[in-house]
């Protein structure tokens, strides 16, 4: 057995260790300096229980594995995994040091939490667990104790994955019960408990019932006796009635009763999942193209139309209109005559997409910067769209419009980006067959169909410059490439049919998805099914993105 000692070096040298900082069910973490970049890092091993137990060599193999996946994950509010060391036979986890307190001492010193700020963490938590249960594990042991505020930001950072076990995304999986009380559901309580992103939905709902009244939640086993669980307002009565209510159908003892999903629990949270949210009317230009005559000229014919809308004001006189989308079945893809199109958009198929908002407008520098405090545009003004940002920017700012609303928001899945964008039409184009550049920005020295060449205007345009679509949303062909959610896929065999964002896959995650095309490619890639990646750091003066409000109205 090992425990290490106090400057003690590591891995022939590169880390000296400082000292033992805690021991865990699983684990036992140490800090260490990595001597070439004096970096303080934090090292965990198994525990000296386990290391002491006949099957130690299998439990080194999970933990070896699980340190591998885990150093593929990259979230704002996941603890980094840098790398796997060895020692004397002993495997050691080198993670990011994290400046700052965890949220059990947190609520010890400052008492019950205002419900706006334990939303903040609970939003940004969740939306790591999103990220988690998407690489395909669960964590298992979420709890106050296990989230750590940065000291310079105040942001929730998920931490010690020692319970975390693989699963596949959309089966159950049987696991050891290895647990905490008052915030492990039932499942984890039983011999042969399955487990799905619902067990981390009962141990998230829980933390928040703990932030909000300092209690811990009566443990599930002994509800399973028929026990209640005293509702929150119990021991807080300025918790909201919907807080309340969303943290009971969190913590709901049965798995099948609880939301499946942590995004469908954020929904209840919210509030953004049901049609409650005021929305206005407004009204809007969109256009449709013919080419028409022998000289094969384009028409453009304009109508009028309307649509729901709410706004969310980000201070400072910034605002962000959100379009309501209404639910609806469309066929996803290229058909196989369809100019341009790859096997990659193959084969067609149907989709049904509920309903949820979208923004009326790819992000905007001035609303980029409302959020982030920065501005990365290579082309600046205030309504053009923001570029130069990657897939984990984009998913960054979601965390924090999240948590500076209250609402859900997110990336949408690649789903429904096409189904918004075709607005009900099955051409090429929202408009028509062809496109022109009187009604989008891209690189008119080429051309598609039987369109004339057209402007290139080398740089993006304002938002909103072009007609919209029938659905009220501008720009979508395009101006800037658009990230989505999803993993890239090859093509569209085994997708799902139910518009949710599709993250298995059999590329390592190395790709996330872009749609829309930009002011820098020529017209046929910002075709309606065209489908373009990039790896997730990867950013550029082409690449924006647009949100979505997760589900909402479900009809």
């Amino acid at each position: 057995m090992k425990l290490w000692q106090p400057d003690q070096p590591l891995d022939n040298g590169r880390f000296i260790v400082q000292k033992f900082i805690a021991r865990g069910g699983y684990g036992a973490t140490y800090s260490a300096i990595e001597l070439r970049t004096n970096k303080l890092v934090v090292i965990k091993t198994l525990n000296l229980e386990l290391q002491s137990k006949p099957d130690f060599p299998q439990q080194q193999v999970k933990f070896v594995n699980e340190g591998l996946r885990l150093a593929q994950c990259s979230h704002p509010n996941v603890v980094k995994v840098h790398e796997l060391i060895q020692e004397d036979g002993l495997w050691g986890m080198v993670m990011e040091y994290i400046d700052g307190q965890d949220l059990g001492s947190y609520v010890s010193e400052h008492g019950k939490l205002p419900e706006d700020e334990a939303l903040q963490y609970i939003t940004q938590v969740g939306q790591a667990l999103e990220y988690v249960h998407s690489k395909g594990f669960l964590h298992r042991d979420v709890k106050p104790n296990n989230i750590i505020l940065r000291a310079a930001t105040k942001e929730a950072v998920l931490i010690d994955f020692g319970l975390t076990r693989e699963y596949s995304i959309g089966q159950l999986g049987s696991m050891t019960n290895a647990k905490t009380d008052g915030y492990a559901p039932i499942e984890q309580y039983e011999r042969k408990g399955e487990f799905a992103p619902y067990t981390d939905v009962y141990a998230l709902a829980a933390t928040l019932y703990s932030l909000l009244t300092q209690e811990i939640p009566f443990p599930a086993n002994f509800r399973k006796t028929g026990i209640p669980l005293p509702p929150p307002k119990q021991f807080n009565d300025k918790i909201s009635d919907r807080v309340n209510d969303a943290i009971l159908a969190g913590m709901t003892l049965e798995p099948n009763g609880r939301p499946q999903t942590i995004r469908e629990w954020l929904e209840v949270l919210s509030d953004s999942s049901s049609s409650t949210i005021p929305t206005k009317r407004f009204e809007f230009e969109y256009a449709t193209l013919t080419v028409v005559g022998k000289e094969e000229e384009c028409k453009i014919t304009r109508h009028r139309g309307q649509a729901e809308f709410f706004t969310e004001n980000l201070g400072n006189g910034v605002v962000l209109e959100m379009v309501k989308i209404k639910s609806g079945t469309f066929m996803m893809g290229s058909p196989e005559n369809e100019d341009g199109e790859h096997e990659s958009q193959r084969p067609q198929h149907q989709v049904t997409v509920p309903s949820f908002f979208m923004g009326k407008f790819a992000i905007t520098q001035e609303q980029y910067t409302a959020i982030m405090g920065k501005n990365p545009s290579v082309f600046s003004g205030a309504k053009r769209p923001v570029e130069q940002v990657s897939w984990h920017d984009a998913v960054n700012f979601c965390v924090k419009i999240s948590a500076h609303t209250g609402k859900n928001y997110r990336l949408p899945s690649e789903a429904e980006w096409e189904y918004a964008c075709r607005a009900g039409t099955t051409t090429s184009f929202h408009f028509g067959e062809t496109i022109t550049t009187d009604l989008a920005n891209y690189n008119g020295d080429y051309t598609y169909g039987s369109a004339p060449k057209g402007k290139y205007r080398e740089q993006t345009t304002d938002v909103g410059s072009f007609p919209a679509n029938q659905f009220g949303l501008y720009d979508m062909h395009g101006n800037i490439w658009e990230w989505c959610q999803d993993n890239w896929h090859n093509n569209y065999n085994e997708a799902p049919s139910n518009g949710d964002v599709w993250l298995d896959n059999d590329n390592n995650n190395r790709y996330h998805m872009l749609r829309g095309g930009s002011w820098f490619n020529g017209p046929h890639v910002c075709r309606s099914a065209f489908r373009n990646r990039l790896t997730p750091d990867y950013d550029n003066g082409i690449s924006g993105f647009r949100v979505v409000c997760g589900g909402a109205a479900r009809t």
